[in-house]
């Protein structure tokens, strides 16, 4: 596992070296430049200095032979920036004055400014002729970067010996600047399982406050999915009581009646009441698997019109028993990326409540067409309607209209909307009251 704090100090202290590095280079490149300069012209100014001062003392002679200038001179090579190998000649070429005798660099063709080979080596020469003699001064290129090397090493050495005080700096801030998230961490450590309350967001630094909202939000559903667990399974085994209770019951009676249409009613009653659990029971697997991304983790292309056809041909055989009128009056291509399982659910429950409370020689027309707000499946009936007082209440679980004399678990619209709302969508109902008919219309925008 990685340590944010070993991950920054490196890093920084690498960026840190870097620069240092960078920053003498370019050091090192300005400094030679300008120092090559710098001394140049101090050659320059010194043969300019020299010229003067031998005609200002009649060093030389009206009969074209120069005075020999006698004078200190250094026997030892050039190892300084600051020293100059400076040669004097007369204007017939003969010596009058060298610096250091024991270098013999000679006299050079060229006048003015230039760099010269002597012995292998560059030096940089600087000569002044005139009618009297000619001076020049010259100096090894290997003096001037020994002083631009020593320049650059005493601005790298400071850098490089405060690298170790920026370690342990950047060490302490680091370690201090994280410990909010350690914070943190104990705060969520010594929280029971189901404590889900929000973390408190005071003295936590700006760039950790995101974090800790995500982490509230978090906390804030997985509170509301386990109430409406909790809830549901509450629900659940209140509503399983009664079919359980009613099939223990028809089995009694069927253990005590007698052979004969007595125990072939009972026989059936206990059919009847065993379809009813189990359609109960799975509608409420259908609806605990139904979790806040199920609908969204299978997507695909869905055709609403193709799998309209497709339910309509699964529900055929219920409709003919009942003489409904079961078809499409509207069918157009609606594609939507969905889980075709989510949607087929959410069809088949619409179509199975139509099938319910449409009385025989009813009719269920379905539609599926495009809007402007996109997608439209409309389920409509001519069954007994839906007083408007209880229109906004179907939708809940176990809700069911009284007085209608259809058995039903009141969990099937639930699921319908359930789904709905996983891909932003809406229903609508529209009645106008018994005996009217209902229409269901879900909008579904496109993906």
């Amino acid at each position: 596992m990685k340590s944010v704090r070993q991950y920054l100090v490196k890093t920084l202290s690498a960026a840190l070296i870097a620069c240092s590095l960078v920053t003498v280079a370019l050091t090192y490149v300005h400094a030679t430049h300008e120092i090559n300069e710098l001394y140049d012209k101090n050659m320059q100014e010194t043969a300019v200095t020299l010229q003067d001062q031998l005609e200002a003392l009649h060093l030389y002679n009206d009969n074209a032979h120069a005075i020999r200038i006698d004078g200190p001179s250094l026997n030892t090579e050039i190892d300084s920036e600051e020293e100059m190998l400076i040669t004097i000649w007369d204007k017939d070429a003969h010596p009058l004055y060298t610096s250091h005798p024991a270098i013999g660099l000679p006299l050079q063709s060229q006048a003015g400014a230039f760099t010269t080979l002597y012995m292998r080596a560059p030096w940089h020469v600087y000569q002044l002729r005139s009618p009297q003699g000619i001076i020049q001064v010259a100096q090894p290129y290997s003096a001037r970067a020994r002083f631009i090397r020593q320049m650059s090493f005493s601005l790298l050495y400071p850098m490089l010996g405060q690298i170790p005080i920026i370690w342990l700096v950047i060490w302490f801030i680091a370690g201090k600047s994280l410990a909010p998230l350690q914070t943190i961490s104990s705060a969520i450590q010594k929280r029971s399982a189901d404590s889900l309350e929000p973390l408190s967001g005071e003295n936590i630094p700006l760039e950790i406050q995101p974090m800790i909202q995500e982490l509230n939000a978090l906390l804030l559903r997985l509170r509301t999915s386990l109430s409406a667990q909790q809830r549901f399974t509450a629900d659940a085994a209140h509503e399983l009581r009664t079919p359980l209770a009613a099939v223990k019951l028809q089995l009694g009676l069927l253990s005590r009646a007698p052979d004969g249409p007595a125990r072939e009613q009972a026989t059936a009653k206990l059919h009847a009441g065993i379809d009813r659990a189990t359609h109960m029971a799975h509608q409420l697997l259908t609806l605990a698997r139904l979790e806040p991304d199920y609908a969204t983790r299978a997507s695909r292309a869905v055709d609403l019109s193709l799998l309209a056809r497709t339910v309509i041909a699964e529900h055929a055989g219920l409709a003919s028993q009942k003489h409904i009128d079961l078809g499409l009056s509207r069918c157009e291509e609606a594609l939507l990326n969905a889980d075709p399982d989510a949607l087929r659910i959410m069809m088949n429950n619409l179509v199975d409540n139509a099938l319910h409370y449409t009385p025989e020689a009813g009719r269920i027309d379905i539609a599926v067409y495009t809007g402007e707000s996109g997608l439209v499946l409309e389920v409509k009936d001519t069954g007994m309607g839906i007083p408007k007082s209880e229109q906004d209440s179907i939708f809940e679980r176990f809700y069911r209209v009284a007085g209608t004399g259809v058995e039903g678990t009141g969990l099937g619209l639930s699921i319908v909307k359930h789904i709905i709302e996983q891909y932003k969508g809406h229903i609508l109902v529209e009645s106008e009251g018994a005996g009217l008919g209902t229409s269901f219309i879900v909008h579904l925008p496109r993906q």
